[in-house]
């Protein structure tokens, strides 16, 4: 298999051990190493910033409208 990209979701935290975040920096190391383009939201804070600093990028934005309507819509009607 020939993996060309990779999509990661991390949180926005360097976690609680300094471990989490050279995990991720390794991480993004070895997605550089073998030639794989993280696919990702375009954080660039914590764990999620880590990986993309260290790694080949395409920034994907999220769409916001469908994220408005799913918190406004029918399962988000009520809620506040």
């Amino acid at each position: 298999m020939n993996l060309k990209s990779l999509c990661v979701y991390c949180g926005s935290s360097p976690g609680l051990l300094p471990s989490y975040l050279e995990a991720a920096q390794a991480f993004g190391r070895l997605i550089a190493a073998e030639s794989i383009t993280l696919v990702y939201g375009g954080g660039n804070v914590g764990l999620m910033g880590a990986l993309a600093d260290s790694a080949p990028t395409l920034f994907l934005s999220p769409d916001t409208e469908f994220l408005r309507d799913l918190k406004t819509g029918p399962l988000g009607a009520g809620r506040k």
